[in-house]
């Protein structure tokens, strides 16, 4: 670990070694396996802690079992945090038919005007907090899986990137990446995203699909390359984005909005999403107790010129709220950021 400078470890489907263990030859659960499964994993991540107490280790665990993250001397399987598959399912959702999922990127791919199930990935989106590693695409869902793809070429349902239809698409690849940098969790990436790879990230002949991530970053992805790059060091000087905390003020199918808020006890935030394909340039009214009365300012916008966008937004405007209500002016495929004014 000190030789590669490794930072953590990721172990991969413990699910499977805890929980899944069956007799092949008739199906029968394998109790006592799965309790050494859990045994050994207890074991690996307290020998991890004792030789480095500061790594940071991660499951891909698939169970709600909450004892994936308590600590191996409270009998837990002493990981920090678990990947949150489910957010990912409810936001892109390229791989798998998954009828109980939202699918949001995937859906809004198909450039047609039916609601989105906003409210499932709402559910997702609220329980992303406490020891939950979030994304928006993982090297499973890049290509290695049965029918998924990368996420700009998820966006526009295969189409080609060019013209008009790469802009949809890299204004959707730009929501996905907010609703994962902006949520309670700890957001992950999967490289090549922030400069809109195309290529299936394949696991047996990477080498013969990789791309020019430098290149991407000064042609063809640099606009998006900006944007995650702005994002990233937004949320690390916000401690209010960096906090589990967040409230679900609104949700619309139909118009396929949502809006949240994220705060810690200094500072609060609200965030106003759209996959509609059309900005509402003449507002749309939001109204939730605790809005309150005060003022916000735009301190976002996932639509700025800057990153490829068309400029819609409350061109970082304070906007009042009174009554529980507030006006805002929210770009299509896209987000804003406000602040509460001390």
């Amino acid at each position: 670990m000190g030789h590669f400078h490794v930072d953590g470890f990721r172990v991969d489907q413990t699910t499977s070694m805890h929980l899944y263990n069956v007799l092949h030859a008739d199906g029968r659960a394998l109790g006592h396996v799965n309790a050494f499964g859990a045994k050994f994993l207890r074991e690996l991540t307290r020998t991890l802690k004792i030789i480095k107490p500061e790594i940071m280790l991660m499951a891909e665990d698939h169970s709600t079992w909450q004892m994936v993250t308590e600590s191996s001397e409270a009998g837990g399987l002493g990981f920090d945090a678990a990947w949150y598959a489910d957010f990912d399912h409810q936001l892109c959702g390229d791989s798998g038919s998954r009828p109980e999922t939202a699918k949001l990127i995937k859906t809004a791919g198909y450039g047609q005007e039916q609601a989105l199930v906003m409210d499932y990935f709402s559910g997702a989106l609220s329980g992303a907090g406490c020891h939950k590693v979030v994304y928006h695409e993982s090297h499973d869902e890049a290509g290695n899986s049965h029918g998924s793809k990368r996420t700009i070429v998820t966006a526009v349902n295969n189409a080609p990137l060019v013209g008009e239809t790469r802009h949809f698409a890299e204004a959707r690849c730009r929501l996905a990446f907010g609703m994962s940098l902006l949520s309670p969790g700890t957001p992950l990436f999967l490289m090549g995203e922030e400069i809109g790879a195309q290529k299936d990230y394949r696991y047996n002949d990477f080498m013969d699909n990789r791309e020019d991530l430098q290149g991407g970053r000064q042609g063809e992805g640099r606009q998006l390359f900006a944007f995650y790059r702005k994002l990233i060091r937004f949320r690390l000087s916000q401690p209010g984005l960096r906090s589990q905390d967040i409230d679900i003020l609104h949700i619309h199918n139909a118009n396929r909005v949502i809006v949240f808020q994220r705060h810690n006890h200094d500072q609060e935030f609200l965030i106003a999403a759209s996959l509609n394909n059309r900005p509402f340039l003449s507002g749309y009214n939001i109204e939730h107790g605790l809005l309150g009365e005060g003022s916000w300012k735009e301190v976002f916008n996932s639509d700025a010129a800057c990153y490829g966008g068309a400029n819609a937004g409350n061109l970082g405007a304070v906007i009042p709220s009174g009554g529980g209500r507030i006006n805002l002016v929210i770009p299509a495929n896209g987000f804003v950021v406000l602040q509460k004014d001390e």
